[in-house]
């Protein structure tokens, strides 16, 4: 367990991983004199300061590039903050406070024992005892070093791989508000999120803290999303972005309900195209092995998927998904059984256990390997192909030669095998004397193994 708090507290970096509108609530302002005020009484904020802080004293930004989540029902407008370290602020601030909201119990961003090394924790879930926070995403470009806050993700402590709960802070809270507003509606009661942003807003602005007047859903679309939870599985993936246990769980209805074998795969191949996902993300392409896996005479497809899945992204996103972490990746999982209907369509579905790092091992007959072997069988290193390779491209400098050691150094220690790389804390050491020899002395300091405790 981590120590909470209560007054204190791969490669390269992602193109269009970050929603710029800010504009999450009727109640944003275009005045750039509310926007400080905000800021202002987030700093007096004991729960939020403590992560402003460490995001300005390591120099994080949120990427600059912006894309449009969803369809055309999206938010949109803006409220604003052109400067990035008010966008910074502002978005770490909700955060946080649509976490306490739903009950997280925060910890300090500066906690590194038993914590993925490349995550900025912000709090541990009340559902899992999992770490919630940010990725980080560092790069050293054009002689300048960069740290990106990236996708938000969820890990327990030493566990080989981590789980992508959302593209970011933006997608994180507009999910936690549908999902909120749904069960208000089927259930009542209570808004704490949506409360607990309109009062640090309402507060320095003068504005109503109505939850009627700054609804963000109409009632008539909340009712038809309350009346099936496939339905709002739906309107979530197109309007807000695109969630691994909302995707999964559209696997598993057709593979499970529907038993139609050409759906469940055509949902795998929407999974492994997301933007989100592309290149970035192992664990949909271990989800279309998986179901390749299952459907007779497809073995060798299965095969081939596998071995995509260990090949294009660090091993660490291998992990999470729709039942494999045991939970739902639901912003608000302890009542997410409680919205949509009570329908076949809406029964509980089966997870999709199956698509581990140790079940791609096993399909690509690598369960006995070391991981280093491994990378060069899969990267294809003594080939006759790769040493022609090799004569055509320039040497690496020492910079890319240590920044490849630091993801080598991640996927040992994911792998789960190798002597001297057992878990996250006994990389860190290695890990940041690697970056640092990149030219990323930041984020070499981030990773170094110092500061926050476990019980």
């Amino acid at each position: 367990m981590f120590t909470t708090i209560s007054t204190t507290l791969r490669r390269t970096s992602r193109k269009n991983f970050f929603v710029a509108r800010t504009s999450l609530f009727s109640f944003s302002s275009s005045s750039t004199k509310r926007t400080t005020t905000v800021l202002e009484t987030d700093e007096k904020d004991e729960k939020v300061f403590p992560y402003l802080r460490f995001v300005r004293e390591n120099g994080l930004a949120f990427p600059s590039s912006s894309s449009k989540v969803g369809g055309d029902n999206g938010v949109s407008g803006d409220d604003g903050i052109s400067d990035g370290g008010n966008t910074n602020d502002v978005l770490i601030s909700r955060l946080v406070k649509t976490l306490d909201a739903l009950k997280y119990a925060l910890i300090s961003p500066e906690t590194k024992v038993g914590m993925f090394p490349l995550m900025m924790p912000i709090g541990i879930s009340p559902d899992d005892g999992n770490a919630i926070g940010f990725l980080l995403e560092p790069s050293f470009l054009a002689a300048k070093e960069n740290i990106h806050i990236g996708a938000i993700v969820k890990a327990r402590a030493n566990q080989r791989q981590i789980e992508f709960v959302a593209k970011d802070a933006t997608t994180f809270i507009r999910r936690a508000l549908l999902e909120e507003e749904v069960n208000a509606l089927k259930r009542g009661g209570l808004m704490p999120v949506r409360d607990s942003i309109l009062r640090s807003s309402s507060s320095s602005s003068g504005l109503s803290s109505s939850n009627a007047e700054h609804a963000e859903h109409d009632r008539e679309t909340l009712a038809r999303l309350a009346a099936s939870k496939h339905m709002l599985n739906a309107y979530t993936t197109q309007n807000i972005g695109s969630f691994p246990d909302v995707i999964e769980s559209l696997i598993s209805r057709h593979e499970f309900v529907k038993k139609d074998e050409t759906s469940a795969l055509v949902a795998c191949e929407f999974y492994i195209n997301r933007e989100e996902f592309t290149n970035k993300w192992a664990r949909p392409y271990a989800i279309n092995a998986r179901t390749l896996r299952r459907y007779k005479n497809r073995e060798s497809e299965a095969r081939d998927a596998a071995r995509i899945a260990l090949s294009v992204a660090p091993w660490f996103t291998l992990g999470g998904g729709y039942g494999e972490s045991g939970v739902s990746g639901s912003t608000t999982s302890r009542n997410s059984s409680s919205i949509g209907g009570s329908g076949d369509e809406d029964a509980i579905l089966p997870p999709l256990t199956g698509a581990t790092l140790e079940d791609m091992k096993k399909l690509v007959n690598m369960e006995n390997m070391d991981a280093k072997s491994a990378k060069n069988m899969l990267e294809g290193v003594g080939t006759e192909i790769a040493k022609e390779h090799e004569k055509n491209v320039p040497e690496m400098s020492e910079e890319a030669k240590a920044l490849k050691r630091c993801f080598d150094v991640l996927d040992y220690a994911s792998w789960g095998n190798e002597e001297g790389y057992e878990s996250w804390d006994n990389i860190r050491e290695e890990l940041s004397e690697s970056y640092e020899k990149a030219g990323m002395k930041r984020f070499a300091e981030i990773v170094k193994p110092s500061g926050g405790v476990m019980n």
